[in-house]
């Protein structure tokens, strides 16, 4: 793929680049080619952006792209060689965990066995404990804001008393430490419950602390919409419609009574004004 569109696609960002923020570059693209084998490019689209009919800047300074792309493809080599391949994942958990919900929503502490386990999980963790402190309207949580207050977002008794572990954005935190929070967390849905093992005690919105709700403007609106249900439910045993039976006799009578208002009015409107007016519709 790298062959037939890094061209295209290394043109279009320095087309945008120049476009959007007046920024050149010179570009040294490594890829591994079909023959499995590192190749090197040097893209170079100067002057061109800038609308300038001059040589290339590749061109004239042949010497020093050939040099810096010689130590540059040894470079990249070294660190090819260095990889080491990833153990392979042969347990039957898959790979990334799953979170799953449990009692009342909250998210079931995942397991951390080897190989299992990345940082994408804790944040999809901590996400969805925000999203029931925040009565399930917010899913983004402000890292920033808590690694600088933990003791404000945060009780003592859901971190480890031993450690000297706080909470941050995971992509800043060691695997040791997130490994040991998911552990004492886990070791808490086992002895207080799920919906016990880490609590947020409060949320942001709007730039404002707020404290945690886990889920209460949910549950009203549901228990608003179950009463509702409810009321409706009387109201219709209270008041059954009558079935088609039922109604017939009741809508030829009124049909007939209908009928006969009608041949009374006309009759009435014949009559002169003082005899019209003892005249009265029968009542349907």
């Amino acid at each position: 793929m790298a062959e037939k569109k890094s061209s295209a696609k290394l043109m279009q960002a320095d087309r945008e680049h120049w476009l959007q923020m007046g920024m050149v570059s010179l570009t040294f693209a490594a890829y591994i080619g079909k023959d499995g084998q590192w190749t090197l490019k040097v893209h170079d689209t100067i002057a061109e952006n800038m609308g300038v009919v001059r040589q290339p800047f590749k061109y004239l300074y042949k010497d020093m792209i050939k040099e810096m792309s010689l130590k540059l493809m040894g470079y990249v080599r070294s660190l090819k060689e260095s990889l080491t391949p990833e153990p392979l994942n042969t347990s039957a958990t898959p790979y990334p965990l799953q979170i799953k919900s449990g009692e009342g929503g909250f998210p079931e502490v995942p397991t951390v066995t080897k190989d299992q386990y990345t940082k994408t999980e804790l944040v999809l963790l901590l996400r969805k404990y925000w999203k029931l402190a925040s009565g399930r309207s917010q899913t983004r949580v402000p890292f920033a804001a808590i690694s600088a207050n933990v003791a404000a977002f945060v009780a003592p008794e859901y971190l480890p008393e031993d450690r000297n572990i706080t909470i941050q954005d995971p992509q800043n935190m060691r695997k040791a430490e997130i490994e040991e929070l998911l552990q004492f967390w886990k070791a808490r849905e086992v002895s207080h419950g799920v919906h016990s093992a880490f609590r947020w005690t409060a949320y942001v919105k709007n730039n404002v602390r707020l404290p945690a709700e886990y889920g209460a403007r949910y549950d009203v609106a549901t228990a608003t919409a179950a009463t509702k249900a409810k009321r409706q439910r009387r109201a219709k045993a209270k008041n059954p419609k009558p079935s088609a039976a039922r109604s017939a006799p009741a809508h030829a009578a009124s049909l007939g009574a209908s009928l006969l208002n009608h041949r009374r009015c006309r009759f009435a409107m014949e009559l002169p004004l003082p005899i019209r007016q003892l005249y009265r519709p029968l009542p349907a």
